[in-house]
């Protein structure tokens, strides 16, 4: 799983597993250019692996719902917005990349593919991107920087208009064990059965506890943004664990802490030689 913030260093640190046949989770953003995506495209069908990426809000339950509910009729369009904070380093994650690809994705998963043109109006607090498909359908993304911002999205279809609001607070593991199915060939209703075991279980603390003996901890690596450790979630970071969940670690965290939850079960380090 490639995680790293920061996209355009995404094919560099993804071509040792795909040029050693390893598929690959590639988190959002893909890639921060044309260049970079179509590269790793061909890296794993050169390799004969499987690659993939996804925002978590392709899979969000309000949004699947309505893309298959079908008293709406046929979608003839919609208007997404969500948060899209700019990347604290320009170089990085540029404009929509950082976190407006979250309503992209949202856009994409309700309009389909088709897109043959896009306008752009930008100013500081605000990006509004307009999209017209091939079959004469409009849809349009606001990425908001100022005032309140939420994901959600108004769809306009044949037999209604209707407003809905995504709620990100939450874990859902049902797409990673549906990812994990697809690279692996496992049987889906399985995993999904898993899945649903893990989403009822007692959730453990959300954040990993700061140890006490402060002057034994290593300083956060959250002060070193040059590493493109975190994320624009402030004051944490997301991680996946083994059930398939997601969950935000205080980046105050003890490291020792975090080296653990990254060990094996015999306390051995993962290493690209042994996968």
């Amino acid at each position: 799983m490639i995680e790293s913030v920061d996209g355009t260093v995404h094919l560099a640190r993804a071509r040792p597993f795909l040029e050693r046949g390893i598929p690959c989770f590639i988190d959002k953003p893909f890639a921060c250019s044309a260049a970079d995506a179509k590269a790793i495209i061909d890296l794993a069908a050169r390799h004969k692996t499987f690659v993939f990426s996804s925002s978590s809000l392709r899979y969000a339950p309000e949004v699947v719902q309505y893309v298959a509910a079908p008293a709406k009729g046929k979608l003839l369009g919609c208007a997404v917005h969500c948060p899209a904070p700019l990347s604290p380093i320009p170089a990085r994650n540029a404009g929509l990349y950082h976190y407006g690809i979250h309503g992209a994705e949202i856009l994409y998963t309700l309009m389909g593919p088709g897109c043959r043109r896009v306008t752009c109006v930008s100013d500081a607090g605000v990006d509004v991107v307009s999209g017209h498909w091939a079959d004469g359908r409009v849809a349009t993304l606001r990425g908001i920087r100022a005032g309140k911002a939420d994901y959600g999205f108004v769809g306009f279809a044949e037999k209604s208009v209707q407003s809905l609001y995504y709620n990100i607070a939450g874990s859902n593991p049902w797409p990673f064990w549906e990812m994990y199915g697809y690279y692996t060939g496992a049987d889906w209703p399985v995993m999904r059965m898993f899945g649903a075991r893990t989403q009822g279980a007692a959730s453990p603390s959300p954040e990993v506890p700061v140890r006490g003996d402060n002057e034994r901890r290593s300083p956060p690596i959250a002060s070193t943004p040059e590493y493109g450790f975190g994320s624009a979630h402030p004051g944490v970071f997301c991680a996946v664990f083994g059930d398939g969940g997601t969950r935000s670690i205080s980046q105050s965290a003890d490291l020792i802490v975090l080296d653990q939850l990254g060990k094996r079960s015999d306390q051995s380090n993962p290493s690209l030689d042994s996968l």
